[in-house]
Parts: C-alpha cells; structure tokens; sequence
C-alpha cells in the first residue's frame, strides 16, 4: 500500500518521473499476478479438465488423493 503513497505523493508533488516509474511498476506488477492466476486456470483446465467453477486447492487435493490411491493398488498387486 505503501507505494501507491508514494506514488501519489510524487504526482502531488509534480516529481513525474519518479512517478511513472512507480506507476509502471505497480501496473507490471499487477498485470503479472493476473496472467499467473490465468496460467494456473488454463493448466487446469487443459491437465485437470477443471471448469471454472472449481476451487484449484480442491483439485490439487483431488489429485494428491487419486494418486495415493494408484499407488496402493499397484503394491497391492505386487503382492
């Protein structure tokens, strides 16, 4: 939060390029995060087939499971 202050503190203060700086920075930053949480969606929806309306903990939970699971069968058949 502190550099949205500090951003606006520069634009009050006319210090414009200390300003564009910070502004591009937090837009990078911002941008960034979003096209991670996207990356993340469509990796799930490609590898999990997750729709949008799943929760992707719940998937990861999902998986963990059935792969716990495929496990204990095949020492259960190597036995």
């Amino acid at each position: 939060m502190t550099e949205i202050v500090d951003f606006l503190n520069n634009v009050t203060t006319k210090n414009f390029v200390d300003a564009e700086k910070q502004f591009s920075d937090l837009l990078n930053a911002r941008l960034t995060t979003r096209l991670d949480d996207e990356k993340i969606k469509v990796a799930n929806q490609v590898f999990n087939n997750v729709t949008d309306d799943a929760d992707p903990e719940e998937v990861e939970d999902e998986v963990e499971l059935s792969t716990k699971e495929e496990e204990a069968e095949l020492e259960d058949e190597d036995v």
